[in-house]
């Protein structure tokens, strides 16, 4: 399997942990946290869905990631 999603580290703080971005199309996916404590997966700035834990939206981006 050839890995064309590169997860950007550079990009990831405390507020975003995750950060990924496709290398032909320059997609992202992320992982922020929002204002009231929950964490939020995006796609390319859509609100894909929210998580009460970091890990459990963390995990939703990989499968992200992986499916394309």
């Amino acid at each position: 399997m050839i890995n064309i999603w590169k997860r950007i580290e550079k990009h990831e703080t405390d507020r975003k942990p995750r950060k990924w971005k496709h290398q032909k199309s320059g997609e992202t996916v992320e992982v922020r946290k929002f204002k009231n404590g929950t964490w939020d997966t995006f796609h390319e700035d859509t609100l894909i869905e929210n998580y009460d834990r970091k890990e459990e939206a963390i995990e939703r981006g990989n499968k992200l990631v992986s499916s394309s």
